[in-house]
């Protein structure tokens, strides 16, 4: 018996994750095991900041093929002129206006559009209380003001025009502070213009992916 008892014992011994398995079995072993810590939650926005959904806006985020821009240029049209209730031949107009302007620009098309539908709902004879004026809310108050002091020789008011020279002034904010999204905080009107701006581009990007 005293040998069984041995040979149990040294089996024991040298098998130690047979020990390790009864022990992690037991009720005593689950009592003593630490609590691990819940996951930290994602604070409000942060999916946004860890994404970059705003710095990745780039000018290759619609370098597609020109039959699928066509297709994408037209799903837009249909899609903001029922949205915004415009016209379908007005709606035909911004966006090619807009695509015109991300070309010339070395901008995403979605970034011009999306600016629009925030600054004006694709409303042409919007102005704001500050003197902004059109599509994209050019500052005209003053004689040059949106044109570095140049005489101003656009209709501010001309959709083609305001989209163009809208551009350019964005185009230009994201060259002055380094990057996208300080450039279009800088145009905008502060943060809730902003995250507006960014859902609104969230849904002409998922639009286009269906």
């Amino acid at each position: 018996m005293w040998l069984l008892s041995i040979a149990a014992v040294s089996l024991l011994y040298f098998t130690p994750h047979v020990i390790n398995g009864y022990w992690n079995s037991s009720p005593l072993a689950q009592a003593a095991k630490p609590l691990l810590p819940a996951p930290e939650a994602a604070l409000p926005g942060m999916e946004a900041t860890r994404s970059g959904a705003a710095e990745k806006v780039s000018p290759q985020e619609l370098s597609v093929s020109t039959g699928e821009k066509t297709r994408q240029r037209k799903l837009l049209s249909t899609w903001l002129s029922r949205r915004y209730r415009i016209a379908g031949d007005a709606g035909t107009l911004l966006v090619g206006a807009a695509y015109d302007a991300a070309n010339n620009y070395q901008m995403a098309p979605l970034l011009i559009l999306s600016v629009m539908c925030i600054k004006s709902r694709l409303n042409p004879y919007a102005e704001s209380e500050t003197g902004a004026r059109g599509l994209i809310q050019v500052a005209t108050k003053n004689p040059g003001a949106a044109t570095g002091g140049q005489k101003q020789s656009k209709d501010p008011l001309d959709p083609v025009d305001n989209i163009r020279l809208g551009a350019k002034l964005l185009k230009e904010e994201i060259l002055a502070t380094g990057s996208v999204q300080a450039g279009l905080k800088n145009y905008l009107d502060g943060a809730g213009e902003y995250a507006k701006m960014l859902v609104e581009h969230s849904k002409l990007k998922a639009m286009l992916a269906q």
